[in-house]
């Protein structure tokens, strides 16, 4: 198979040739034809979503059924973020749930992770979670980075990489090339974009990275 640039997290419609992107709905976005056809998708209950006074198991009901559809390749994004009023105990709730069905289904787990990484490593290391974790448009610092590549979780970065160059060349010379994706997210910029300031910053060719990252896809995705 030959190999495709990964966006592994937009919320743009896909469509464009020699792309692979995962595209990501919200819970209110949802419908089964949408998630029926040849597309990929990401689905899950954003922390941003939640609203104080719902219960965490009414919430996961709208979208714990669909997250079983073929269509469906990752489960999120979800996850912890204390820059928010959202209650946090309300949010691991749900992010447990999250994790849950991430096991049963085997299907990747997509996280949004703000302020809290040591509250996600905690859950993981008392959940012992077997599938992969995805951290998307990661922007904390090196120190967090290799806590989490030291439990094996993959790392996506977005349109940060061109915002701050000599930040994240030193977090992107961090992260091995088997934990490495990159993703779009919800901004206008193209992937094609992102690979060469990533392969720029890494001095690599365009080319290398994107066969690099289209392996990790394979592992992690149905193709």
């Amino acid at each position: 198979m030959e190999a495709r640039f990964i966006d592994i997290h937009t919320h743009r419609k896909a469509g464009t040739a020699g792309i692979l992107a995962v595209r990501n709905l919200f819970a209110g976005e949802v419908n089964d034809e949408l998630i029926s056809g040849n597309q990929f998708f990401s689905l899950g209950f954003h922390p941003w979503e939640i609203k104080p006074g719902q219960k965490a198991s009414k919430m996961f009901e709208g979208i714990k059924k669909l997250l079983s559809a073929k269509g469906v390749v990752m489960v999120g994004e979800t996850g912890l973020d204390k820059a928010i009023q959202a209650p946090f105990d309300l949010q691991q709730e749900l992010f447990e749930m999250h994790i849950e069905a991430s096991e049963k289904l085997q299907k990747p787990l997509l996280i949004h992770c703000v302020r809290a990484f040591s509250d996600l490593l905690a859950m993981k290391k008392i959940l012992k979670p077997n599938m992969p974790w995805i951290i998307h448009g990661f922007r904390s610092n090196s120190q967090i980075l290799e806590q989490l590549l030291n439990k094996g979780i993959y790392i996506s970065f977005g349109q940060s990489l061109l915002q701050d160059e000599e930040k994240f060349r030193k977090l992107l010379l961090l992260v091995p090339y088997d934990l490495l994706l990159f993703e779009t997210d919800d901004s206008d910029l193209e992937i094609e974009l992102i690979y060469r300031k990533a392969a720029g910053l890494l001095t690599i060719e365009v080319d290398e990275l994107k066969e690099r990252v289209f392996h990790n896809a394979k592992l992690l995705l149905p193709l």
